[in-house]
């Protein structure tokens, strides 16, 4: 099924990868690999992943933690896409992505 990043996901990714960056060049890289493999597993399997309670229950949103990373991919799972609409830190502000919508994509 065919993956697609809202802006505000697209945004987090690069504040994330930027900071571990800034840490190490190398811990920016391994980010990035950890978040590409994640978003090739949601790609080809989303329906594998644990579906999220919310009160909306018109909407399937579900989430995949990165290895070794402390953030989790939130995701929507729709007719012909998946529609990722955060990458949240688990410890900081992990419920902020509630009030997104899938208009933002890219």
């Amino acid at each position: 099924m065919r993956l697609v990043l809202t802006s505000a996901a697209e945004k987090e990714i690069a504040e994330a990868a930027s900071w571990y960056s800034e840490i190490n060049a190398d811990l920016g890289l391994r980010f990035i690999f950890a978040l590409t493999s994640s978003l090739e597993s949601i790609e080809s399997q989303p329906l594998s992943f644990s579906r999220l309670e919310t009160n909306d229950s018109a909407r399937e949103f579900r989430r995949a933690a990165l290895k070794r990373f402390p953030y989790s991919i939130v995701f929507e799972v729709l007719d012909d896409h998946v529609a990722v609409i955060a990458v949240a830190h688990v410890r900081r502000r992990p419920e902020h992505w509630r009030n997104r919508g899938e208009t933002d994509t890219s």
